[in-house]
């Protein structure tokens, strides 16, 4: 936004939990107020900053943007639970997500995700890591996890709709299609 100082951080690696504790710790070092993550394969509208910024000063601490899981059915990466039931990693996607709104989540990908660099700070004092992977879970999904016990809330911006570059681009309305044609395969099979 006009006025406000940002800097652009790429931390290239071959793992991306090492390569997003050297950003994060990047962040925390450097007394910067907030993060934008962006996945190098994500597409986004001009004004990704500007709505992200606007939902952390409406009192947000950590927002993603709509995203895509690249292959079919092509699910929305926010997530309505995101557990360990004993050995078994429970991750129930939104497949009705709120339209054009901010909701609450269990958690999300990192492909676009805004947080305040406080977050970061907490989660790493209480873990001594921000993204290294739990047991059954990448890292994007073990910083949700520890977030949540660190007593943050997750939220998705479904305003923000970004396109997922695969052998196609995956957007909302790619996946609102491959859910439909789930929909009514379902429907035939129900009525055989």
């Amino acid at each position: 936004r006009k006025g406000d100082d940002c800097e652009v951080r790429l931390n290239p690696s071959s793992l991306v939990y090492d390569s997003r504790n050297a950003l994060a710790a990047y962040a925390i070092n450097g007394n910067f107020d907030a993060v934008l993550w962006i996945d190098s394969d994500m597409i986004f509208q001009p004004d990704l900053l500007e709505t992200l910024s606007a939902d952390l000063e409406s009192g947000k601490d950590i927002v993603a943007g709509l995203c895509f899981c690249r292959r079919f059915p092509y699910a929305p990466v926010v997530y309505k639970r995101l557990e360990l039931e004993g050995e078994t990693p429970i991750n129930e996607s939104y497949t009705d997500y709120p339209e054009n709104e901010v909701f609450r989540a269990a958690g999300c990908g990192f492909g676009v995700v805004m947080l305040k660099t406080d977050v970061l700070r907490k989660i790493n004092e209480q873990y001594h890591t921000v993204f290294d992977p739990l047991p059954h879970f990448g890292e994007d999904f073990s910083f949700c996890i520890r977030a949540r016990e660190c007593g943050y809330e997750i939220w998705c911006d479904s305003t923000v709709k970004i396109g997922h570059v695969g052998y196609i681009t995956v957007t909302d309305r790619v996946f609102k299609a491959s859910r439909n044609i789930l929909r009514k395969d379902k429907e035939k099979k129900e009525n055989e």
